[in-house]
């Protein structure tokens, strides 16, 4: 391990996490795994908290920390009171509105969770945020709705234009935000998994994305789904039986193509896994071929004989356990609920060893960042401004002039973070929560090893840093207007 490394995990074990749309909790085991410690999670489906729970009480320990579980609407949820307390909020907010099996309704689906992610970050103003979604959010007729979505994050548009007129009006964020599509694959999962990721920091930061580490060319190979899943079944059983397609659809891959009935496609145990889906169980559950069946019967149909009927013979479906170990969950993990309730939560978490690589490189950056601050002390009378580097910021050109440097009264700028004119927060903690404990750092080791990547793409906003004398000050740094300001494109899918 690097001196750097080891340096920015010595800073990291004061760095505190929420959780938000946590699910089974695959975003807290990664950051976790990197020494941070989550403090709050919220998640209303019961089956999925008390899942969250079960994962925090396996890991607690002498010494563990608390974190507050929300098993409620996030809508009902004030994050005020964690203003200040909060150094990184993650979460993965409802996919499918933008999604092509949700029908991407996007912004007009009451599923969408990314405004109540945004007023959490108004509201507690953490230094810095990791959102998960769909690729296709950054695709096609979403991107519009997605380039809204940055520009808010970025501080470039009002908080309202995303959340409403009912929280924080004309009140703007300020981070430093870069996205990215991420293979899960590349990262050691056995699964291929396209996935974004928007990361967000305190201007200056300088995040940069994790490289991948596995694949041709790589430090590693792809790990094979054979390396967890085998011919024998482990885990409780999935009843579904498999059956030949009336009329099929042959592609060149035999695991491709439309040979069986059912959304559960046949997996190639040499490979990463097609994606688990959320909709896993019955005959949408992905399944072993144990009798090499699948590669006999595509042959058969290529040289032009009937299709068959009945049963695949040697065919089953993967159990919740093996689903969990393909999407890298540790093999402790457990769900709780009915069997289509474990496949959704399953499907719907972000593989902690994915989460893990960028909760490295987030977490290093913002040591580094904090470690800098304390090594600069600042001039009297002098506000220490974070550097920039020169980044550029697009999306709208709607021409607003630089805006003012503000102060702000010291007695209520409690938060000291990138993001809004602070407000001011009651003391305690808050009502109605659960608390659990979970344990530091070591539990958790799944594959790879992620190195230092190139960032992508920031986008400027508003900064709001402590002065000399303790004033929050307030800046825009630049019009969307500005020569610099010249990027179509926040960022590529790759």
């Amino acid at each position: 391990m690097s001196h750097q490394v080891q340096r920015a995990r010595a800073l990291v074990g004061h760095l505190k996490v929420a959780d938000l749309f946590a699910g089974a909790g695959g975003l807290s085991l990664g950051f976790m795994a990197e020494g941070a410690q989550v403090v709050v999670a919220v998640e209303r489906d019961a089956d999925a908290a008390a899942t969250y729970r079960g994962a925090h009480e396996r890991l607690a320990g002498p010494g563990g920390t608390t974190v507050d579980v929300y098993e409620q609407d996030i809508c009902d949820v004030d994050f005020r009171p964690y203003r200040g307390r909060l150094d990184v909020i993650v979460g993965g907010p409802p996919c499918q509105p933008w999604s092509l099996g949700g029908l991407r309704r996007g912004r007009a689906d009451p599923r969408d969770g990314i405004p109540q992610f945004a007023r959490a970050l108004y509201e507690a103003a953490p230094r810095a945020f990791v959102l998960e979604n769909v690729a296709g959010l950054a695709r096609g007729e979403a991107r519009r709705a997605f380039e809204l979505i940055v520009a808010v994050l970025a501080g470039h548009e009002p908080l309202e234009r995303l959340v409403g007129p009912g929280v924080g009006k004309g009140a703007r964020l300020g981070y430093e935000v870069s996205w990215r599509a991420l293979q899960a694959a590349d990262y050691g999962v056995p699964q291929n998994r396209l996935r974004l990721f928007v990361v967000g920091t305190e201007p200056g930061a300088g995040f940069q994305w994790p490289a991948p580490t596995h694949g041709p060319g790589r430090p590693l190979p792809y790990v094979a789904a054979g390396e967890v899943v085998s011919a024998s079944a482990r885990g409780e059983a999935n009843p579904a039986s498999v059956t030949y397609a009336a009329h099929p659809s042959l592609r060149p891959d035999p695991y491709h193509g439309k040979l069986y009935n059912g959304g559960g496609r046949p997996i190639d145990l040499s490979k990463p896994a097609p994606t688990m889906l959320a909709s896993m169980g019955g005959n949408k559950t992905p399944w072993v071929d144990t009798a090499s069946t699948v590669p006999e019967y595509h042959a058969h149909l290529a040289a032009g004989g009937a299709p068959r009927s009945g049963q695949v013979p040697g065919a089953r479906r993967i159990t919740v356990v093996e689903a969990a170990a393909l999407q890298g969950f540790p093999d402790w993990a457990r769900f709780v609920g009915s069997r289509s309730s474990q496949y959704r939560q399953v499907g719907n978490a972000v593989p902690p060893p994915l989460a893990r690589a960028i909760a490295r490189q987030l977490l290093a950056c913002l040591s580094a960042s904090s470690a800098g601050q304390r090594s600069q002390p600042a001039q009297p009378g002098r506000a220490t401004r974070p550097s920039h580097r020169g980044r550029r910021a697009s999306l709208s050109r709607s021409g607003r002039p630089l805006r003012t440097v503000s102060k702000v009264d010291p007695d209520v700028a409690l938060a000291r973070r990138p993001g809004q004119v602070p407000v001011e927060c009651g003391q305690g903690g808050p009502a109605g929560q659960r608390r659990v404990k979970h344990a530091a750092v070591g539990e958790f080791q799944p594959r790879g090893r992620p190195q230092v990547g190139q960032p992508q793409c920031f986008s400027l906003g508003a900064l709001c840093y402590p002065d000399a004398d303790g004033e929050q000050v307030v800046e825009h740094l630049l019009p969307t207007s500005h020569p610099g300001a010249t990027d179509e494109h926040l960022g590529k899918v790759q």
